[in-house]
């Protein structure tokens, strides 16, 4: 028997692992709500008219002991089951899971219209999906038994962030329902309850979106906000709604959101071509011809653009330099702007839209540049006075000597596409590029556990720990995932690693 197999039929056994003081870590919990999850999904699969009340009862005990991910997680379930539904040629039959579903969007609208969000997320998820692009979208709000005001709530939340099919059919559902709306948020007779949340959401949405694409008015939005204000005639607006009506000023970079004024530097770099990164000296030209304080943000779009665009840019950057030189990049910040970047925030700020690694030479351009950054720390007790501020000194150490901060890429990023490209690399990179291993994570594996078992099986435990699935924070952050419009290539992703190292 190879030495794999000793493991994987020696380490189930409960009598292998040494005693562990339980613990309440943000790992177990996370464990915890994954396995809920799975419980959860394996009672919406079983439930039929039968087994209705009593699976409906351990669900609802699941979401009151485990709280909005258990609910998030259900709601999706459910949408997507009706959506699967409505598809087919029977689909006005109401099945088992669609009075799950009714039930509980009954208890979020009537009952706790504050848990609106929970469902509108929800819906964005389903809409994100490539094997839904047939969804009738007003059919299932309808279904659903959304009153109007609900079904611009959600539909405001899907036009932004879901597939091309499915903006046409919320922009529609805005366009006849908004009138109906307007009038519903003026009536003071009504006693339809809507969250401030819920009026924040139409604000920001008429107020940021090209309400011409929409195909609403200014003069309808002006009457939207005109019934908000009449809403809280008797109080004060809340907080979080006065920014709406406060007198707008301008300046160059109105029109421009936080990650379009973070691009310019990214933008310039690409335009040149690779020839801009050939030496120190040519790529500070460019940090002057853009001018300005150079930010965590701007650094990680720069970063995002030179993993895109590693080969075949063309450009001027054709000719003998064909990609660009990461390390002439950093030097140049090192020599301009070391004592102001905080490079994990750069990694963290990788969490931008058009972000996305494609190949294992992307993820090393940002490990790289990792290590040849400096890694500054401010000193808190020294510093000078400076034109009337006091300005905090900066102890500078030498490149590298911090892991690379995996963790970043683990959590809940808001660009999921992005934070899986980048996990799928992770898990298939070179020692050489980056070993989870030797970063701050979890692991799933640790010798320790296996100090007085056998030879063989402490020589497989060896083998496996140095694989870079062996990390509890990037498994977790993979699960998790399935519960966003990436369920799909996470599914793939799962059986691949799976395959690979089965006994992780």
């Amino acid at each position: 028997m190879s030495s794999e197999q000793d493991f994987a039929s020696a380490s189930p056994k409960s009598s292998t692992f040494p005693f562990r003081t339980p613990s309440t870590s943000k790992s177990q919990k996370s464990d915890l709500i994954t396995i809920v999850k799975a419980q959860t999904s394996l009672l919406v699969s079983n439930i039929n008219n039968d087994n209705f009340e009593r699976t409906t009862t351990e669900i609802r005990s699941l979401i009151d002991k485990h709280g909005q991910p258990i609910r998030q997680h259900l709601l999706r379930l459910l949408l997507i089951e009706q959506a699967k539904n409505l598809s087919r040629a029977d689909g006005s039959i109401e099945t088992a899971a669609c009075r799950l579903l009714k039930d509980h969007v009954r208890l979020i609208v009537v009952e706790n219209p504050k848990l609106i969000g929970t469902l509108s997320e929800a819906l964005v998820s389903v809409c994100k999906s490539d094997s839904l692009r047939d969804l009738d979208l007003e059919r299932l709000l309808q279904q659903l038994e959304l009153d109007p005001v609900d079904q611009v709530t959600a539909s405001v939340a899907i036009y932004p962030a879901a597939k091309k099919e499915f903006v046409s059919q919320a922009s529609a559902i805005i366009r006849a329902n908004l009138p109906i709306v307007i009038e519903a948020i003026g009536d003071a007779s009504s006693t339809k309850a809507i969250p401030d949340s819920v009026f924040e959401s139409y604000l920001t949405f008429f107020t940021t979106s090209d309400i011409e694409a929409v195909g609403v008015t200014l003069q309808n939005v002006e009457s939207l906000k005109d019934a908000v204000k009449t809403r809280f005639a008797s109080n004060s607006l809340p907080e979080n709604l006065k920014l709406f009506f406060q007198t707008e000023t301008t300046d160059t970079q109105n029109d421009m959101s936080e990650a379009e004024q973070h691009s310019t530097l990214s933008k310039n770099m690409q335009e040149l071509g690779y020839s801009c990164c050939t030496s120190v000296s040519s790529i500070k030209d460019v940090f002057d011809r853009v001018g300005g304080e150079i930010q965590e943000q701007d650094v990680a779009q720069v970063l995002g653009m030179m993993a895109r665009t590693h080969t075949d840019l063309g450009a001027d950057g054709s000719g003998s330099d064909q990609t660009w030189d990461v390390e002439v990049f950093v030097t140049a910040l090192n020599e301009t702007q070391a004592p102001n970047l905080d490079w994990v925030k750069v990694m963290e700020n990788l969490d931008y839209e058009h972000f996305v690694i494609f190949d294992a030479k992307g993820l090393e351009i940002v490990t790289e540049a990792f290590r040849k950054s400096p890694k500054v720390r401010p000193l808190e007790s020294e510093g000078r006075w400076e034109r009337g501020e006091f300005r905090v000194l900066f102890e500078v150490s030498s490149a590298g000597q911090d892991p690379f901060p995996a963790e970043v890429f683990f959590g809940r990023w808001k660009h999921f596409q992005g934070q899986l490209s980048a996990l799928y690399q992770m898990v298939h990179a070179s020692p050489e590029v980056l070993n989870l291993n030797t970063c701050s994570v979890q692991r799933v594996i640790q010798l320790d556990d296996f100090a007085n078992a056998g030879a063989p099986i402490r020589l497989a435990a060896s083998q496996l720990a140095q694989q870079q699935v062996n990390c509890i924070d990037l498994i977790d952050t993979i699960v998790n995932l399935a519960d966003s419009e990436v369920f799909e290539d996470i599914k793939i992703f799962m059986e691949r690693i799976a395959n690979k190292s089965p006994e992780i």
